[in-house]
């Protein structure tokens, strides 16, 4: 089999399967409900359990109030059980929790992780801009070509040093 065929055979393949796949329509919404909650609300698992489209089931879950309703409280009940075992750490002196809270419940008290300058991958005096070619004139391609190959010499292209003058 060459390449090309074995692409067609996957191909319909798949396409066989997604024909074979129900609308999430046609399924009762108790039974979508008892799946999303037994995947934790994961939508694409779910899609794959009731072997419906996601398209469909994405649409069935905006839709409906009661499935809209159950997927609020399984994050809210998630969400607590996250800040119960968080709470735990934190009472156990777990310095990964304690960081985490530090990161961000502590903001408004001025713990914030700050970036080391010294650590940046860049240097921050350089720029990156996109210039769009076609919309400068004549004389500013000139003057832009004779600034990269000032930088290209190494020469400063923009210099901010003040000038002093002497007053008498």
């Amino acid at each position: 089999m060459t390449l090309k065929a074995e692409t067609l055979a996957k191909i319909d393949k798949k396409m066989k399967q997604a024909a074979k796949r129900r609308n999430a329509l046609d399924i009762p919404v108790d039974m979508i409900i008892h799946e999303l909650w037994d995947n934790n609300c994961d939508v694409d698992k779910t899609a794959t359990s009731l072997d419906v489209t996601l398209y469909s089931l994405i649409k069935v879950t905006e839709r409906n109030k009661q499935i809209r309703e159950m997927m609020s409280f399984k994050r809210t009940t998630l969400v607590n059980k996250a800040e119960q075992n968080l709470e735990r750490d934190l009472n156990l002196g777990d310095q990964k929790a304690t960081f985490f809270t530090l990161k961000t419940l502590g903001k408004e008290k001025g713990y914030y992780e700050k970036e080391d300058p010294s650590q940046l991958k860049h240097d921050p005096a350089t720029v990156n801009a996109k210039i769009n070619l076609a919309n400068l004139s004549g004389s500013q391609l000139t003057d832009l070509s004779n600034l990269l190959k000032d930088a290209e010499n190494g020469q400063p292209i923009i210099d901010v040093t003040p000038v002093v003058t002497e007053k008498t």
